[in-house]
């Protein structure tokens, strides 16, 4: 697009439906002219530069990068962005990002981005980055506590696959009670752990346990024992899929 034929004040208002600021600067570096495309722009008092040098209305540590967006005068020249920020009337600074084109009349056009969005986002992302760091060290405890409790306890405690009743791990007072070496019980069919008579009601525990999401109990017999135990299940659900949580008293 040739930029040269246009009027700076026009071309100004026009990019400033598309930019959230543009500034017709002239020779010595002044705002002739200010549009802004956001509400919120307007609150950073960017009316107010009009007739000031546009390095006065930037932070010290900006007025280098604006003296650098003024040495533009070709207006085929690359374009680079310089993060600069603007002291705001509420005390704080307001960050934006500009390029500066050459216009015809030695007058300058500066383009201006809003950063303060990209700012709130990344901020956001941080914010979310750590809650789930800490979400994740809850659990890690949460895992560590129950993998203690799961081994120390003296109750017979197991894990049980709700897709096809394998055992997934069983305790050192599970693998007491059915007299198996934990490298065998691990992986057999958790119905066959139980007496013929007892198998359908160990199922029916299960089904009922993973349909409700409470703790459901029935009385069972153990293979070869010959008093029945209080069975316990419960289901909780992972990422590979449901899982029983099976105590017998």
């Amino acid at each position: 697009m040739n930029t040269k034929n246009l009027d700076p004040a026009t071309f100004s208002k026009l990019l400033g439906v598309v930019s959230d600021v543009s500034l017709i600067i002239d020779g010595q570096g002044v705002i002739e002219d200010v549009s802004t495309a956001q509400d919120t722009m307007a609150t950073l008092g960017c009316q107010a530069w009009m007739g000031k040098r546009w390095i006065d209305t930037v932070t010290v540590e900006s007025k280098k990068k604006i003296q650098e967006l003024l040495q533009v005068t070709d207006e085929n020249a690359v374009l680079n962005w310089r993060h600069v920020n603007h002291p705001t009337p509420s005390g704080g600074e307001a960050a934006i990002q500009y390029i500066t084109v050459a216009l015809k009349g030695q007058k300058m056009l500066a383009v201006g981005r809003n950063l303060e969005r990209l700012a709130e986002l990344q901020r956001r992302l941080v914010e979310t980055q750590q809650s789930v760091e800490r979400d994740y060290l809850r659990l890690r405890h949460i895992e560590a506590r129950y993998r203690v409790l799961f081994e120390t306890s003296p109750e017979a405690v197991l894990m049980v696959d709700a897709h096809n009743y394998r055992l997934l791990e069983a305790n050192i007072g599970a693998q007491a009670l059915f007299k198996d070496a934990g490298k065998r019980l691990v992986g057999r069919d958790f119905r066959e752990c139980f007496e013929t008579e007892s198998q359908g009601e160990v199922q029916s525990l299960l089904r009922t346990a993973l349909a409700t999401g409470r703790i459901e109990l029935c009385s069972a017999f153990v293979a070869g024992s010959e008093s029945a135990l209080t069975v316990s299940a419960t289901v909780f659900r992972q990422e590979g899929g449901a899982q029983f949580l099976v105590r017998l008293t």
